[in-house]
């Protein structure tokens, strides 16, 4: 071990992933520019520009409460959809609509039902969680992925909320 490097044992490397966090100096630098950003607008620090409601109101209001509450809550409550059984109970019927029109299984009605109403990164999570387990093909992941879960319903509020409709 050499003096002033810090290393993790190959049993603590495996449990936090250490590759997932591996990035371009292009992406670490924007990464510490958010922190920046986000510590500005949280203490109301800076110019009044960026804490007008168009600027800083729009990105800590609503972008970052909508990430913050609906992705992990819409995690946990899916997964555990997901793990009790509601995957296959619904799955099972789906089916009947979900082949004929879109020649998916019927466990995909779970993913484009989680894509719309809680976000679409949880439509993403459980799809990838499922494709991991063998309960999808990689044509399945394809069309889930681009036809269901790019718009969800909170994106459509977040959008007729900052049009004023």
């Amino acid at each position: 071990r050499e003096r002033g490097v810090v290393s993790a044992s190959d049993r603590t490397a495996r449990r936090l992933d250490l590759d997932y966090w591996e990035t371009t100096p292009a992406f670490l630098l924007l990464r510490v520019l958010a922190i920046g950003v986000s510590a500005v607008l949280f203490f109301e620090l800076g110019p009044a520009l960026l804490h007008e409601r168009a600027v800083g109101g729009l990105v800590w209001g609503t972008i970052v409460l909508s990430v913050v509450v609906i992705i992990p809550l819409g995690a946990v409550f899916v997964n555990l959809l997901v793990e009790l059984g509601g995957l296959e109970f619904v799955g099972t019927l789906a089916r009947p609509l979900m082949r004929p029109l879109f020649r998916l299984p019927g466990r995909a009605a779970l993913d484009s039902v989680a894509s719309w109403i809680g976000a679409f990164t949880v439509g993403y999570y459980v799809t990838y969680n499922v494709f991991h387990r063998g309960g999808y093909h990689k044509r399945d992941v394809f069309v889930i992925a681009t036809c269901f879960a790019p718009v969800s319903i909170g994106f459509v509020g977040v959008i007729v909320s900052t049009v004023g409709l």
